[in-house]
């Protein structure tokens, strides 16, 4: 697979056999199927990290609070071991 910066380097300097394939979609993007909401302050469990709070929400992931212990972690919002807390 070419380096993700082939496509930053003047052409002139390239010699190419073939055409650079198409970007395909991210692992990320393939990987993540359910949309999953969390809102900041909203009470979460993870099964290693235990209880936290949702301090930001960007994209597909969400940053959460942990204590002292864990700290801040930023997880995939459908990361098999977080949950909602009702």
């Amino acid at each position: 697979m070419p380096s993700r910066f082939i496509k930053e380097i003047n052409k002139e300097y390239l010699e190419l056999e073939e055409t650079l394939p198409e970007e395909k979609e991210s692992f990320v993007d393939s990987f993540y199927e359910e949309d999953v909401y969390y809102e900041v302050g909203e009470h979460v469990y993870h099964d290693t990290f235990k209880d936290g709070i949702v301090v930001s929400v960007e994209n597909k992931l969400v940053n959460i609070a942990f204590g002292k212990k864990y700290g801040i972690k930023k997880l995939m919002k459908n990361h098999k071991s977080l949950r909602k807390i009702w």
